[in-house]
């Protein structure tokens, strides 16, 4: 007894269930293939109510080809405005969504035939259409007055909606059809680095194909060429810090060159993406280096290391090896001598009070015209000397 109780509380749970299912506008039960193919079809044209048929009973239409379902034979379709000179130029457009038949004629441009899937998305196409079986009967490709495909050498003017070609300026519109990577897409999808064909008339453009998009390049590890130049492709620029260049994809060789120093990788720009080029291979080792403190005397002496002006007052950095040293202070001949830096840390004491008395005993000692006043001269007269500092400190004084 209790189990046909059960039973019977089962049943009615599950008949109030399926009533509730039925009452409710919002399942899928309610919704007839008419009823979906309706809701779909909101946000398209009528083309039947839309557009007057001509004597043969069709409707005709040029558009541009915006997609395809080949599962479902459908096209969507945008239409041309009328022709440059009628008072339809300036309408607005409309989409469609029209089905085919195994039976619709396909054809390209010559009337040859083809398969649908040989009409490329943002081409302009003839249609003709039968209002009352609502089928497209025939679609053909067809030749627009402007017709310029693989363009590279463009000037894209987003702010004034123009794109230029040569000595030509062409207008597109909220209207206008953009595919990328075969799909409708729209015109924040187009850079000026991206190859496009564009189909038109004298004035106005259709489509704009991008048949390659762009990508990135950042550069790595390439500081010491900065400042000179970098070619990828045709172009030619000039290195700068946090380098992110904007290029159509493809496969380049980039060149960077900066003095005698010459770098070149061979990379793929793929759409959409960044690829990071790396040179640090090319990077010279560093230097080593050492600290200098010159003492310099008399105080306010100038001093200047390979014909740069330093303070001597404070420890100068200089690369391992010979180095010119000048000392410039007023009332004395300028001293400059040759040092060689190779330790992490000396001193190099530079006395031209020395040098100067050393001078004067010289010129004085040449009246008694001596050989070996003679070789004295020779040695202290000159006022350039090489001087080593192997240790921590080194004085050089001429007297």
């Amino acid at each position: 007894m209790r189990i046909k109780k059960s039973l019977i509380c089962i049943l009615l749970i599950i008949v109030s269930c399926v009533l509730a299912s039925c009452n409710n506008p919002d399942t899928d039960n309610d919704r007839t293939p008419a009823k979906a193919n309706e809701a779909l079809r909101l946000k398209y044209g009528n083309l039947a109510n839309e557009a007057k048929a001509s004597d043969d009973g069709m409707i005709h239409i040029l558009a541009v080809l915006c997609g395809r379902d080949e599962a479902k034979k459908t096209f969507t379709v945008r239409s041309i405005k009328g022709d440059v000179d009628s008072s339809d130029y300036n309408k607005t457009s409309k989409d469609y969504l029209l089905k085919y038949s195994g039976g619709t004629d396909i054809a390209n441009e010559y009337d040859a035939p083809v398969s649908q899937g040989q009409l490329n998305l943002g081409e302009v196409v003839n249609i003709t259409y039968d209002p009352k079986k609502d089928i497209v009967t025939a679609i053909k490709r067809v030749k627009s007055e402007t017709s310029i495909k693989n363009i590279r050498d463009y000037k894209y003017a987003p702010s004034a909606r123009t794109i230029g070609v040569g000595d030509k300026t062409y207008t597109y519109d909220s209207d206008t059809v953009f595919i990328d990577e075969d799909a409708l897409s729209t015109e924040s999808s187009l850079s000026e680095y991206d190859e496009i064909t564009i189909y038109g008339d004298s004035r106005r453009i259709y489509s704009v194909i991008i048949n390659k998009g762009h990508g990135k390049i950042k550069l790595t590890g390439y500081s010491q060429f900065i400042g000179g130049y970098i070619d990828i492709g045709s172009k030619i620029m000039k290195v700068t810090e946090n380098m992110v260049i904007d290029c159509t994809e493809g496969t380049y060789k980039v060149i960077l060159s900066k003095d005698d120093v010459t770098a070149v990788k061979n990379i793929t720009v793929r759409r959409n993406d960044e690829v990071v080029v790396a040179f640090d291979e090319f990077v010279k080792p560093a230097s080593k280096q050492g600290s200098v403190l010159f003492k310099v005397s008399p105080v306010g002496a100038r001093v200047y290391v390979d014909g740069v002006k330093i303070d001597s007052s404070k420890t100068v950095e200089l690369a391992y090896g010979t180095h010119t040293v000048t000392v410039v202070a007023s009332g004395y001949d300028n001293h400059m001598e040759t040092v060689i830096v190779d330790t992490i840390y000396q001193e190099i004491v530079i006395d031209m009070d020395g040098t100067q008395e050393t001078e004067s005993a010289t010129k004085e000692s040449t009246s008694a015209a001596s050989t070996s006043s003679a070789a004295k001269t020779s040695t202290v007269a000159s006022t350039t000397a090489t001087t080593r500092a192997e240790s921590t400190s080194a004085t050089k004084r001429f007297d």
